[in-house]
């Protein structure tokens, strides 16, 4: 039997315990990350893990076990030097590329498999809730390894056009999709892509932020 999506049902999926602790400060995970916590009717939230094979498996686990019409990947990113953004900005996700399917030889050199950068892409923001609408569309790219190299990240930059890193967004994008699922993504920039010295990080502030600006009025429309 084939249940029917309600139009409403939607799922909020957060990457890291961190994310969920500072955009859900007052809800429990109880060590059950699958288990989706209700913010409101029709809106669930779950904390589905980080990197892209983690995160894809618990979303694929819980969309084909629930009645969802439509998911909103909501946590922190990175952002390019000379992307013009700045720590604590929230940028909406409109398209999506894994950065390191590819061979990577001597030198750093890097070869994609996928000679067109944005085969992923978030759904039409025009049917998607107004609070989300308005914040600046942004192209994205999704890793599995990280780097503080200078002349590599310039290169994942330069070859992708991307303004932002992430590790879920790509296969986020094609999960739902593929399963004719609404997609949407909205990032709050955390660091500069390659600063690994997190006293420079705005970590908990970009979390703040996106829970003021996105999360909780939200939550809000869905009451």
């Amino acid at each position: 039997m084939i249940l029917k999506k309600s139009e409403r049902a939607s799922l909020i999926a957060v990457p890291s315990v961190i994310e969920w602790k500072g955009l859900l400060p007052r809800v429990p995970l109880n060590n059950s990350f699958l288990r989706p916590k209700s913010l409101a009717p029709e809106l669930d939230a779950a904390c589905l893990g980080v990197g892209m094979a983690q995160f894809a498996g618990n979303l694929s686990r819980l969309i084909f076990s629930k009645n969802y019409s439509q998911v909103f990947l909501l946590g922190v990113c990175g952002a390019y030097p000379g992307s013009l953004l700045s720590l604590e900005d929230i940028v909406r996700v409109d398209t999506e590329f894994v950065g390191d399917e590819g061979y990577l030889g001597s030198g750093n050199s890097f070869i994609p498999f996928n000679a067109k950068p944005f085969p992923y892409s978030a759904s039409p923001y025009c049917r998607a809730p107004r609070v989300i609408q308005n914040f600046p569309g942004v192209k994205g790219i999704s890793v599995n390894m990280l780097s503080t190299d200078p002349e590599f990240l310039r290169f994942r930059a330069r070859f992708s056009g991307a303004k932002v890193e992430s590790m879920e967004g790509a296969v986020a994008f094609s999960i739902c999709r593929a399963s004719k699922i609404s997609i949407y993504e909205i990032r709050a920039v955390s660091n500069i892509v390659g600063e690994r010295d997190k006293s420079k990080w705005k970590l908990q502030e970009a979390l703040f932020a996106l829970r003021k600006k996105v999360l909780d009025p939200l939550i809000g429309s869905y009451r």
